[in-house]
């Protein structure tokens, strides 16, 4: 009987210290990543037509300084839908877009004028005249 009564006497001992522990416990909150005026952004666009990416590095703009990863996902889908979210921290951010033409580093031959033209292309795809060749 001694025997019983030692173990229920541990148990109610050790729910005892349970509860105690339960109420030191504190809840630690982690502040949200946000985007600093140093956080980088990169967009990787890649061109469909030619097989080619192209990519570009600026720091975060004014518009979206402070923003936690949740804002800009939303942000990007009401302003930029095209473009994915490949990373977030507060040091860089990666996005991708795909477009479905040449990319600006080619070069189209063409006629102007009764003349042979060079043509370049521009952000939109769309061939563009270039002089001083």
């Amino acid at each position: 009987m001694d025997h019983k009564t030692n173990q229920k006497h541990l148990l109610s001992e050790e729910n005892t210290e349970g509860s105690q522990e339960g109420d030191l416990d504190l809840e630690i909150l982690r502040e949200e990543d946000r985007i600093s005026p140093n956080t980088d952004i990169v967009l990787k666009i890649y061109y469909n037509s030619c097989n080619h990416s192209i990519t570009r590095l600026k720091t975060a703009d004014d518009e979206i300084i402070n923003m936690t990863e949740k804002q800009f996902i939303e942000y990007i889908r009401g302003n930029y839908p095209e473009r994915k979210i490949i990373s977030f921290s507060p040091r860089e951010i990666v996005l991708r877009e795909e477009r479905k033409h040449l990319c600006p580093n080619h070069y189209i031959i063409g006629e102007a004028n009764g003349y042979i033209a060079i043509y370049g292309i521009d952000e939109e795809g769309k061939k563009i005249f270039r002089q001083g060749f």
